[in-house]
């Protein structure tokens, strides 16, 4: 299972308000050079549920939970940026 703090849960969720779509979350996706993403899609079998004040504001595939189990999906905001951070227990990598 993928953790996400309550920090990243809130601003996932306020991301969400912005896009007007309430039938889509956020999904977590790896491209083919390695880097993690969001993209807007509906929930499918087995995608891991993660949810903010009775909103699901994150699905993450099967095809990512197992390799991330025991992660931590965290917000970083500096005056340059904002993101998701993975944290996992040897590296970090960056989401979106």
């Amino acid at each position: 299972m993928v953790n996400v703090t309550e920090r990243a849960k809130r601003q996932l969720k306020r991301l969400i308000s912005t896009t007007g779509r309430p039938d889509t979350a956020p999904r977590l996706v790896l491209s083919g050079a390695g880097i993690f993403g969001l993209v807007a899609d509906r929930e499918s079998d087995g995608d891991q549920r993660i949810e903010h004040d009775g909103r699901v504001v994150l699905l993450i595939g099967p095809e990512l939970v197992r390799p991330l189990a025991g992660s931590t999906l965290d917000w970083d905001e500096t005056p340059h940026h904002a993101r998701l951070v993975i944290k996992r227990a040897r590296n970090h990598h960056r989401a979106a």
